[in-house]
């Protein structure tokens, strides 16, 4: 009987940022944007953690990755997980200025927080990420920031992405040569 007993016994410590416990205790269910996006570098660190906030993230490990993953195609998305904003071959350039069309973007996608990694980021991929943040979100200060993150809420969109006078052209007409392809 004793040698199937599942005695869960401390291995690593990892330090939990209180900021994830309280949205632990939060029902609601929303995204989280976490940077770096999380591939098989990350993974495991940003899995362990959504077990304690039980938030869905973008990224993680996975056996085989997608060809078309979210965060690689998504407009905005993108953007974090590139660091940089990277508007070529991108549906969004004729939307002009980022921050007026960005937080919408992400809250179609239910992502209310961007989180920056300080210990995954290397100094200058932080101040990229932070760059960008102000960027998308002018004005925006951290919601919390400790030694291991710095976290930004998205405010509720005051436009919806999908209506026709914020959608890019080739969204809702003539999408690769497609008519009305939705």
């Amino acid at each position: 009987m004793v040698e199937f007993a599942g005695i869960h016994y401390p291995l690593v410590t990892q330090s939990v940022p209180e900021f994830y416990t309280q949205l632990g205790r939060d029902r609601e269910q929303y995204a989280l944007l976490e940077v770096p996006v999380a591939d098989k570098s990350y993974g495991e660190y940003t899995q362990a953690m959504q077990r304690v906030h039980g938030k869905p993230i973008l990224g993680g490990q996975t056996a085989r990755k997608p060809c078309h993953c979210f965060a690689d195609y998504t407009p905005v998305v993108r953007w974090f997980t590139n660091l940089r904003l990277d508007e070529q071959d991108d549906i969004t350039p004729a939307l002009g200025d980022p921050a007026s069309y960005a937080p919408a973007v992400l809250r179609q996608f239910d992502i209310r927080y961007i989180i920056l990694y300080r210990s995954l980021l290397k100094p200058n991929q932080y101040v990229e990420a932070e760059k960008l943040v102000r960027t998308v979100l002018p004005g925006a200060s951290p919601t919390y920031s400790d030694t291991v993150i710095t976290a930004y809420v998205v405010p509720t969109a005051t436009t919806d992405p999908r209506s026709s006078a914020r959608r890019p052209r080739g969204h809702a007409h003539d999408w690769h040569g497609r008519p009305d392809c939705r």
